[in-house]
């Protein structure tokens, strides 16, 4: 069996025996939603109540967000099922908006949990052999073989992929409940009109805080710690639970960052991630949500070689059959490859049209190791 049908097999026995475990804290547990609860109905002060309502929206939207995000740059399947993602986090938060007027709040649990996913996608990510996660690597349908991601050549690697993005949508909707119940807990303090205003607020607010981080070019760690924050902010103040909240989010920051391919530099753009590196001829190569993209081609040297060759009459055969043009457009430009071509056929005018800065910077500057702190990327 494949090593990440393994792990998603391992992930659920663990799970089971979690399970057995937390019947002998039952007591302390219901205590500590209890307490929870009633920090959120009658602990915060009616004056901070509007603004509990902004913050809890936005930390919902914004934490949203960035699960999309992150899941999408750890396996490329997730890039491609975003929508997965979405209903996850949708399901969670919608299942614990309902449960808002419940007298018990699990929130300490979102922390551990999210703990928990980081650990086994990371895991399955960059700790275990090629041949283990190869399966992973591929789509379980055909439509999209031009995207560079092989599809599946087995049923039974299909029906693994889908295990494994089950097993993801789990924990991420257990993840989220809470912070669903969080957020009906503090609007049924207000009046439905009222509540919702706010809530419209911190919605917006979210989306906007998620604009900013990632036009910075930011890391996960960044995204996190913000949510991370804000969430530990509505536990109730007992230090034992505060402690233990706040060590569970460090423990998932470092858990975020640990893993590290020193072969290939991480670039978080403000559309997607990108893994640079050199291949074995010592062109650039870049991948985009963790499949490949593109290498960067330079014919000035080595180009009478035949595969350089044929690489080159691939990309100026457009400028065989109508040369010299006058204006050309190049939409999707990436790191350059077609414009040179393009100047290189003589072309009058060259429109570059590319959506990721990231791709476009690298192509144009042709450099790879960019300062980390400008970029916002890890060595």
């Amino acid at each position: 069996m494949p090593g990440s049908a393994l792990i998603a097999l391992g992930i659920l026995g663990v799970a089971l025996w979690f399970n057995q475990r937390l019947r002998r804290w039952d007591g302390a547990l219901d205590r500590a939603a209890a307490e929870q609860a009633t920090f959120l109905t009658e602990g915060l002060s009616d004056r901070w109540v509007g603004v509990a309502i902004v913050i809890s929206a936005a930390l919902s939207l914004f934490l949203e967000l960035a699960m999309i995000r992150w899941q999408a740059a750890v396996f490329p399947f997730f890039a491609f099922y975003k929508n997965l993602s979405l209903l996850s986090c949708f399901a969670g938060l919608g299942l614990g908006d309902s449960l808002g007027n419940r007298n018990r709040s699990h929130l300490f649990l979102t922390l551990p949990l999210l703990c928990w996913q980081f650990r086994f996608m990371t895991w399955m990510r960059y700790g275990m052999s090629p041949d283990q996660t190869s399966s992973l690597f591929v789509l379980p349908f055909r439509e999209q073989l031009n995207m560079g991601v092989s599809s599946v050549s087995h049923l039974y690697y299909g029906l693994q992929t889908y295990y494994v993005l089950a097993v993801v949508f789990l924990l991420t909707a257990l993840a989220f409940v809470p912070v669903g119940q969080l957020c009906g807990y503090v609007m049924k303090r207000r009046s439905k009109l009222t509540g919702y205003g706010f809530n419209l607020l911190g919605s917006l607010a979210g989306v906007l805080l998620m604009f900013v981080v990632s036009a910075f070019w930011t890391l996960p760690a960044i995204w996190f710690m913000l949510a991370f924050a804000s969430l530990l902010a509505f536990y109730a103040r007992r230090q034992s639970t505060l402690l233990v909240g706040a060590g569970f989010a460090v423990l998932a920051l470092v858990i975020l960052e640990w893993p590290a391919a020193p072969a290939f530099q991480r670039i978080y753009s403000p559309y997607q991630r990108l893994e640079v590196g050199r291949d074995g001829q010592g062109q650039m190569e870049i991948r985009a949500a963790g499949h490949y993209y593109q290498r960067v081609h330079d014919f000035s040297n080595g180009a009478d070689r035949p595969a350089l060759r044929m690489i080159k009459e691939y990309y100026e055969l457009p400028y065989q059959l109508i040369q010299h043009p006058k204006d050309v457009a190049v939409v999707g430009a990436g790191t350059g490859n077609d414009v040179a071509a393009a100047l290189r056929g003589n072309a009058e005018h060259v429109d570059a049209i590319e959506i990721d800065p990231a791709i476009l910077m690298l192509g144009a500057t042709g450099i790879l190791n960019i300062p980390t702190a400008i970029l916002g990327c890890e060595p």
